[in-house]
């Protein structure tokens, strides 16, 4: 594995260590979900670095990264990119707080946190 390859996922197991600590915590639920998208984002990033041996673009979207990667997911896990996506987008303002609040009153936030923690761990075991 290339020596940037591995900051890449030493970078988005930062980000998921980070949501380990504050997953807990409904106030920032906004900043969990900032990280999750990160951690993903990274690890894809890491993946296309690696095996198209190319730098990844400096993009945010999860879908088009995954696209890019030419990885394959089912799409139970699509719909999870793209609900990051667009909650990442969220996390930026302070009027949409509720908004990510209310998303996760429906969704477990601990089995998003889960499914972003395995997901990258897929990505990297694709290696």
């Amino acid at each position: 594995m290339k020596e940037i390859t591995k900051k890449w996922f030493e970078r988005a197991e930062q980000d998921l260590l980070v949501v380990e600590k504050i997953v807990d915590i409904q106030k920032v639920y906004d900043l969990s979900v900032f990280h999750l998208q990160q951690a993903l984002e990274k690890a894809l990033k890491g993946y296309i670095q690696e095996k198209l041996d190319i730098e990844p673009p400096k993009i945010h979207n999860l879908v088009g990264l995954l696209n890019l990667s030419e990885l394959t997911l089912d799409e139970k896990n699509i719909r999870l990119l793209e609900d990051l996506n667009y909650l990442y987008l969220e996390t930026r303002y302070p009027s949409s707080q509720q908004e990510v609040i209310d998303y996760f009153a429906e969704t477990n936030i601990y089995e998003v946190y889960n499914n972003i923690k395995e997901l990258v761990k897929w990505t990297k075991n694709k290696l």
